[in-house]
Protein backbone atom coordinates (compact mmCIF):
# COMPACT_ATOMS: atom_id res chain seq x y z
CA UNK A 1 0.00 0.00 0.00
CA UNK A 2 1.44 3.33 -1.11
CA UNK A 3 0.92 6.94 0.30
CA UNK A 4 -0.88 8.76 -2.15
CA UNK A 5 -2.21 12.57 -1.99
CA UNK A 6 -5.50 11.74 -1.02
CA UNK A 7 -4.64 8.96 1.82
CA UNK A 8 -1.98 11.05 3.08
CA UNK A 9 -3.91 13.16 4.72
CA UNK A 10 -5.28 10.19 6.67
CA UNK A 11 -2.65 8.53 7.99
CA UNK A 12 -0.31 11.86 8.77
CA UNK A 13 -3.76 12.71 10.68
CA UNK A 14 -3.67 9.24 12.57
CA UNK A 15 0.36 9.25 13.29
CA UNK A 16 0.11 12.68 14.76
CA UNK A 17 -3.35 12.04 16.96
CA UNK A 18 -1.08 8.74 18.75
CA UNK A 19 1.86 10.99 19.19
CA UNK A 20 -0.19 13.63 20.86
CA UNK A 21 -1.84 11.13 22.80
CA UNK A 22 1.05 9.25 23.67
CA UNK A 23 3.02 12.52 25.09
CA UNK A 24 -0.03 13.37 26.57
CA UNK A 25 0.01 9.75 28.63
CA UNK A 26 3.69 10.08 29.75
CA UNK A 27 3.01 13.56 30.85
CA UNK A 28 -0.17 12.20 33.03
CA UNK A 29 1.52 8.84 34.27
CA UNK A 30 5.44 10.18 34.85
CA UNK A 31 4.84 11.89 38.47
CA UNK A 32 3.70 8.29 39.25
CA UNK A 33 6.46 6.32 38.20
CA UNK A 34 9.70 5.29 40.12
CA UNK A 35 12.49 8.30 40.63
CA UNK A 36 14.88 5.38 39.28
CA UNK A 37 13.24 5.55 35.50
CA UNK A 38 14.04 9.02 35.65
CA UNK A 39 17.05 9.02 33.25
CA UNK A 40 14.77 7.57 30.48
CA UNK A 41 12.65 11.15 30.48
CA UNK A 42 15.10 12.51 28.18
CA UNK A 43 15.42 9.92 25.86
CA UNK A 44 11.87 9.51 24.92
CA UNK A 45 11.23 12.98 25.22
CA UNK A 46 14.31 13.26 22.42
CA UNK A 47 12.12 10.45 20.31
CA UNK A 48 8.56 12.25 20.60
CA UNK A 49 10.76 15.76 19.96
CA UNK A 50 12.12 14.71 16.83
CA UNK A 51 9.26 12.80 15.32
CA UNK A 52 7.23 15.95 16.07
CA UNK A 53 9.37 17.73 14.00
CA UNK A 54 9.53 15.54 11.56
CA UNK A 55 5.71 15.38 10.72
CA UNK A 56 5.52 19.42 11.39
CA UNK A 57 8.57 19.17 8.86
CA UNK A 58 5.91 17.32 6.49
CA UNK A 59 3.61 20.14 6.11
CA UNK A 60 6.20 22.10 3.34
CA UNK A 61 5.89 19.20 1.41
CA UNK A 62 2.16 17.84 1.47
CA UNK A 63 0.23 21.74 1.79
CA UNK A 64 -3.03 20.61 2.15
CA UNK A 65 -5.49 22.35 4.20
CA UNK A 66 -6.41 18.78 6.58
CA UNK A 67 -2.42 18.69 7.50
CA UNK A 68 -2.41 22.26 8.30
CA UNK A 69 -5.27 21.94 10.50
CA UNK A 70 -4.05 18.49 12.15
CA UNK A 71 -0.76 20.54 12.90
CA UNK A 72 -2.53 23.38 14.72
CA UNK A 73 -5.15 21.68 16.70
CA UNK A 74 -2.96 18.57 17.70
CA UNK A 75 0.42 20.02 18.25
CA UNK A 76 -1.21 22.38 20.53
CA UNK A 77 -1.57 19.19 22.95
CA UNK A 78 1.83 18.01 22.39
CA UNK A 79 2.99 21.41 23.22
CA UNK A 80 0.91 21.80 26.52
CA UNK A 81 1.85 17.89 27.53
CA UNK A 82 5.80 18.86 26.55
CA UNK A 83 5.35 21.83 28.84
CA UNK A 84 3.97 19.86 31.90
CA UNK A 85 6.92 18.25 32.00
CA UNK A 86 9.84 20.56 31.99
CA UNK A 87 10.14 20.33 36.00
CA UNK A 88 11.00 16.70 35.22
CA UNK A 89 13.55 17.16 32.11
CA UNK A 90 15.48 19.64 34.06
CA UNK A 91 16.73 17.04 36.94
CA UNK A 92 16.97 14.70 33.63
CA UNK A 93 19.27 17.30 31.69
CA UNK A 94 21.69 17.36 34.74
CA UNK A 95 21.79 13.55 34.42
CA UNK A 96 22.35 13.63 30.69
CA UNK A 97 24.68 16.91 29.94
CA UNK A 98 26.97 15.34 27.28
CA UNK A 99 23.72 14.60 25.13
CA UNK A 100 22.33 18.20 25.82
CA UNK A 101 25.49 19.95 24.73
Amino acid sequence: PMLTRHTFSNFYRSVFTQLAASMKELAYSWKTRAVAAEGDLFGVLAQHAATFRALVHLTRTWDQKPIILAVMRLGNSFIESFIRLLPSLGKSFSKNQEEVV
